[in-house]
């Protein structure tokens, strides 16, 4: 989930401004229900008779990964659209563009490692070898100096385990290195003679497939980048030239969105290449949403003032919410011997789904005011004035 709360929406109108933030938060919450289901729900397979609640509430939560491409996508049209709005008009600085991106995502992670690492070891001092299966493997290595390091710097997909058990970080790590593979392609291609161009494209790609090579959790990286940069190309069609009826891309978005639901409950979707595929048509069939939408007289979505708000701690509640929700679960299989593997068609089943729902986005919505937040005014304090009168700083808010 993603780096795209506090990026600047250049000169969209404000209507299409709420728009992503509703994509934003929804996609969030997706992935929240998802993750909440994992840790306190039976599998949907072992349940006899399942309940219409908990089917609704499955297939709900069967969108957390469409969400992750919906993330991808709007990273691609936030961050790479915005740097190459800045090389076109000369305004790009490489330190300006590596410390919002640094700042943008440190205030929030640094943090949520330390929250992390702090619930882990309450939970496990709770457990007291209770069997809990969250954090059944792997603790010693999940809990290194090695494993902080390695998540801190955005290794957790291809060289550490992710720290403290915070595997929905494996995302984070994937987008830091499209935002930097991404403008060292676009200056090969731009800017080198034809065959620097290919050996400096080549050699950037071949890094790619070296890094998916050693993956050890996450979406294969090199082909991931071609959904992220779906979102570039979202950003830079001419909004004038290509007009696509919003009702039209709507329910091609919407369609895809409900058939890749069930296509990955298939064997289909349990190939690698059947599950790309799957999630790159879901990548463009979001980028021709937005293309549609940024070239039409757009009215906001109903309740716009909601919008902004909940994506105003949708980072924060991404990168948050796994490690509240099993310290919460393993608190309470400690002292009542429930809140994991649970019985959905037991009614008091639902009352502790929605406490622990209601409590992992309010600690997301509070550590948001004490993270997220701040990070224009972190930016501004860390930037120095530029002395050269050819870099012309970009607004704050990118």
């Amino acid at each position: 989930m993603k780096d795209t709360s506090s990026l600047s929406r250049p000169v969209e109108a404000a209507a299409f401004s709420v728009w992503l933030d509703l994509f934003r938060w929804t996609a969030a919450f997706a992935v929240l229900l998802a993750h909440l289901a994992l840790v306190t729900l039976k599998p949907y397979a072992t349940v006899p008779n399942p309940s219409l609640i908990f089917k609704a509430y499955v297939f709900l939560a069967g969108f957390a990964h469409q969400g992750v491409m919906v993330f991808f996508v709007l990273s691609g049209y936030l961050v790479g659209g915005s740097y190459v709005r800045q090389i076109r008009s000369d305004r790009f600085s490489l330190q300006d563009y590596t410390l919002k991106r640094l700042v943008r995502l440190w205030i929030v992670i640094v943090p949520a490692l330390g929250l992390s690492l702090l619930l882990a070891v309450t939970a496990l001092k709770i457990l007291n070898g209770a069997d809990f299966a969250p954090y059944a493997a792997g603790t010693a290595d999940k809990l290194s100096l090695r494993s902080f390091v390695g998540t801190l710097f955005f290794a957790n997909t291809f060289a550490v385990a992710p720290f403290a058990f915070n595997s929905p970080l494996w995302s984070l790590s994937s987008e830091f290195i499209y935002y930097f593979a991404f403008p060292a392609i676009y200056y090969c291609f731009y800017w080198m003679e034809q065959w620097k161009r290919v050996a400096g494209i080549s050699a950037i790609l071949l890094v790619l497939a070296a890094l998916t090579a050693i993956q050890i959790s996450g979406s294969p990286i090199l082909p991931y980048f071609g959904i992220w940069l779906l979102g570039v190309v979202a950003a830079r069609v001419d909004k004038n030239a290509v007009k696509m009826p919003v009702l039209a891309s709507t329910v091609f978005f919407l369609a895809t969105l409900f058939a890749s639901r069930f296509v990955m409950v298939t064997k289909f979707a349990e190939h690698p290449a059947g599950l790309y595929l799957t999630d790159a048509v879901i990548g463009l069939s979001f980028t021709m949403l937005l293309i549609s939408m940024r070239s039409a007289a757009l009215q906001p979505p109903p309740f716009r003032q909601v919008h902004p708000f909940m994506a105003s701690f949708s980072f924060s509640l991404y990168v948050v919410h796994y490690p509240v929700l099993i310290f919460l679960s393993a608190v309470l299989v400690a002292r009542f011997g429930t809140g994991q593997s649970m019985d959905p068609n037991a009614p008091q089943t639902w009352w502790i789904v929605v406490a622990l729902f209601a409590i992992a986005i309010a600690v997301a919505f509070g550590f948001s005011l004490v993270t997220e937040r701040h990070t224009d005014r972190l930016r501004l304090a860390l930037s120095k004035p530029k002395t050269s009168p050819d870099v012309v700083p970009a607004t704050t808010s990118e």
